[in-house]
């Protein structure tokens, strides 16, 4: 089952827009968008192919995300202006500046 981003009326911050991107910024993707949940972005690209992107590792604790993350992966790169398009919006101003990532796996129906 794949859910669409929808938010209620209110200004929505992009990321790359209208604030900087930011290692350590908690996301959500923008309206529109397939849902992952909330994540956090946990590097910048700045090489010239990958310019305008950034890596999230979504934290995958919502049921609709699950199947999902467990077949894609719960990190992937989203435009923070790349080709003039911003994929996430701000979740919280605050940002966590000593992120550290620890891997974890996932099950479905008891088995990894």
């Amino acid at each position: 089952m794949q859910v669409r981003e929808s938010y209620e009326e209110g200004e929505l911050l992009y990321v790359g827009k209208d604030v900087p991107c930011q290692v350590g910024m908690r996301v959500r993707m923008a309206p529109g968008l397939i849902s992952h949940g909330e994540g956090t972005v946990t590097a910048i690209f700045d090489e010239e192919e990958e310019l305008g992107c950034c890596e999230v590792v979504w934290d995958s604790d919502q049921c609709h995300v699950r199947g999902l993350h467990a077949k894609l992966g719960n990190k992937h790169s989203c435009r923070v202006g790349k080709e003039d398009l911003y994929d996430l919006v701000l979740v919280d101003e605050q940002v966590c500046p000593d992120i550290q990532l620890v891997k974890h796996n996932f099950f479905e129906n008891g088995k990894p």
